[in-house]
């Protein structure tokens, strides 16, 4: 399709919803205290609002994407922006902690809608002149409602109730609709009669939610924990018999023959461990500032801030540069600015300079832009036409499963080492005993720095077909 006028005025509504997904995930978090304390839940239940909703969108993701397929990636971003603004509707009415779960379920509902067919609207609204910029600026879209979250939620907190984080996106959510349905491509998929997999659908929101729910508890109690290990095996067990049961099915809701396109398999497996490293940072670095170097929580936070800033910044120019020249070129030049990122971060000490730190923030937000919008251009546009909703899918389940991997892996490796020096269990940071953090500080970065150069010598020997 030839990119349009109208093409530009749809990346508008996805780019509303694109930031409102994102800020409503990082604002609630800064919430859950105040959310606590005025429905008189423990902090411990409060945290189901969000691990819920993450479960519940990435459980729903490759179903909406193959519906995506089936009746139109349009229809179903639509549907998806009606029930996210009726879920916070919901959720911006105080009738209890019961309510706001269904109210976060139906917000998790329109989220999975929107967020797995964005990718493939993309692809289908931009030719191969001005994709990748139009990639990017959905990065600068992500990013920009991960860094307005705080700030934006802590003014709302101190001005009014905690409900009025929800009510912002009520007004965004209308104006999105009615764009979208005077903007959003209006075809309604496949011409021929398909039936979704229902059964299939069935079985991976389970192995999804199993995943989600044996790793969450494996960073509480021990991934060593018979429960926790019978919890694995289940997960496999299961993911076993769907790929047995997609391979026998006419219509399978994840056509199997998709990973048979090696281009597609490794941009989607470098595409998930770049949020892997992200995440691994984001939970690592502030326990560095806090913790090990004693600053202030709002120095650490505007620190925190600079990565996903410059990243803004750097992937729309990625993206651009990525329609001029070699994809691939703009995607290693970021590959190799996360790698030096990730080996300055094994040489963070206590005497490391705020220069240094500030400098390697910059590095990896460059980086990250840089290899963002390249990648999922290189992902999307090397599979059928017919198949952009599943491929659009499995690249946001895939960041999904990065971020969520990247905070295990780090705990892990962070807690296990210190563990290993103390000689006894350890599951946080010891004021009397500063060396052993540093020591899984460095652990955990190692960790980091393997993905990446992993990342890196996949995306080699992954030349995009002209």
């Amino acid at each position: 399709m030839k990119t349009t006028t109208r093409s530009w005025l749809a990346m508008i509504v996805i780019g509303i919803f694109t930031i409102m997904a994102n800020l409503d995930a990082s604002i609630i978090n800064i919430a859950l205290p105040i959310m606590s304390k005025s429905l008189a839940v423990p902090i411990s239940q409060i945290t189901y609002t969000v691990m819920g909703y993450m479960v519940i969108l990435s459980g729903l993701l490759v179903t909406f994407g193959k519906l995506g397929d089936i009746w139109g990636k349009g229809r179903i971003f639509t549907l998806g922006m009606y029930s996210f603004t009726i879920g916070s509707l919901m959720a911006s009415v105080n009738f209890g902690f019961e309510f706001l779960l269904l109210a976060r379920f139906v917000q998790a509902v329109g989220a999975a809608a929107t967020l797995s067919n964005s990718y493939g609207l993309i692809s289908e609204l931009f030719d191969n002149h001005t994709r990748g910029t139009a990639m990017g600026i959905n990065t600068m879209f992500i990013s920009a409602g991960f860094v307005a979250g705080p700030a934006l939620g802590g003014f709302l907190l101190q001005q009014f109730a905690w409900n009025a984080i929800f009510m912002i996106n009520i007004p965004l959510g209308i104006i999105a609709i009615i764009l979208g349905h005077l903007f959003l491509p209006k075809n309604h998929g496949r011409q021929q009669a398909t039936k979704l997999d229902g059964w299939g659908a069935g079985i991976l929101f389970i192995i999804i939610t199993l995943f989600f729910v044996v790793l969450e508890a494996g960073q509480t109690i021990g991934f060593r924990q018979p429960l926790i290990i019978i919890g694995f095996i289940i997960t496999l067990a299961l993911t076993l018999y769907f790929i047995y049961l997609e391979k026998h099915r006419k219509n399978a809701l994840l056509p199997l023959s998709i990973f048979k396109n090696r281009t597609f398999s490794l941009a989607l497996l470098v595409g998930m461990l770049i949020p892997l490293i992200n995440a691994l940072f984001s939970f690592i670095f502030p326990l560095y500032l806090q913790d090990y170097l004693n600053w202030s929580v709002g120095t650490t936070g505007i620190l925190m801030l600079i990565f996903p800033l410059i990243m803004a910044i750097a992937a729309p120019l990625g993206g651009w540069l990525s329609d001029l020249f070699s994809q691939q070129l703009v995607l290693l030049t970021g590959l190799v600015l996360i790698i030096i990122t990730q080996i300055g971060f094994l040489f963070l000490d206590s005497h490391t300079s705020l220069t240094l730190i500030i400098s390697l923030l910059i590095s990896n937000g460059i980086g990250t832009g840089f290899f963002i919008a390249p990648n999922n251009t290189l992902l999307m546009s090397v599979v059928p036409q017919n198949q952009l909703g599943v491929a659009g899918s499995l690249q946001s389940l895939g960041n999904n499963i990065g971020n969520i991997l990247g905070v295990a892996l780090g705990s892990l490796a962070l807690f296990t080492t210190m563990s290993i020096d103390a000689g006894y269990r350890v599951s946080t940071y010891l004021p009397a005993h500063p060396a052993w953090f540093a020591h899984g500080l460095t652990w955990s970065f190692s960790v980091s720095l393997i993905c990446a150069l992993l990342g890196f010598a996949i995306s080699i020997i992954n030349r995009p077909a002209h």
